[in-house]
């Protein structure tokens, strides 16, 4: 059964960028391969090989311009107080709010339930076991924040399985993005 997210993909350039970070002292932290990196614009869980099909049928139905993308700072999520993931954020521009808001409606319209958490633009670059949430935010504080900067001029459909060393993502197919 497909494990199905919806993601951007950041350029070569943009993965070297983000790639610097170094978690070398911050115990606990797993590093994601670079070619893993992506920002999700919505996940899907676990649906038979049938709705996997009408997913990728209705993603192909979303028209949306090439967002710009723009790092903007450094996260824990969930939360500093309880940290299993390191990120870089990017800005919610009108154009990725968008995307966003077309990808949701097209799981809605599948009779996906809707998404409780805040859009909040992503790509993790991190895993945190049992980190200490005071090493984390020293952390945060004292990393530079990567310039990453690109247009996607496509989003992907991705099939996720999961491994003991960590997920492995495949793509399963492509959506082009306007140029406006």
């Amino acid at each position: 059964m497909p494990r199905l997210f919806a993601a951007l993909d950041p350029p070569g350039p943009a993965r070297k960028a983000v790639n610097t970070l170094r978690t070398d002292d911050l115990d606990g932290a797993r590093r994601t391969p670079p070619e893993q990196y992506h920002l999700t614009l919505r996940f899907f869980g676990d649906v038979g090989e049938e709705h996997a099909t009408a997913v990728e049928d209705a993603l192909a139905g979303v028209d949306a311009e090439a967002p710009a993308l723009r790092s903007t700072g450094l996260i824990a999520l969930p939360s500093r107080r309880r940290p299993r993931v390191l990120a870089v954020t990017f800005a919610r521009t009108e154009a990725l709010k968008t995307l966003h808001e077309q990808v949701e409606a097209a799981a809605r319209a599948l009779g996906f339930e809707a998404e409780t958490r805040r859009f909040r633009p992503h790509l993790t670059f991190a895993r945190l076991n049992e980190a200490d949430p005071q090493a984390v935010v020293r952390f945060l504080r004292t990393q530079p924040v990567p310039d990453v900067s690109f247009t996607a001029s496509a989003f992907h459909l991705y099939e996720s399985e999961l491994r003991p060393d960590g997920a492995r993502h495949q793509r399963r197919a492509a959506f082009a993005l306007e140029g406006r």
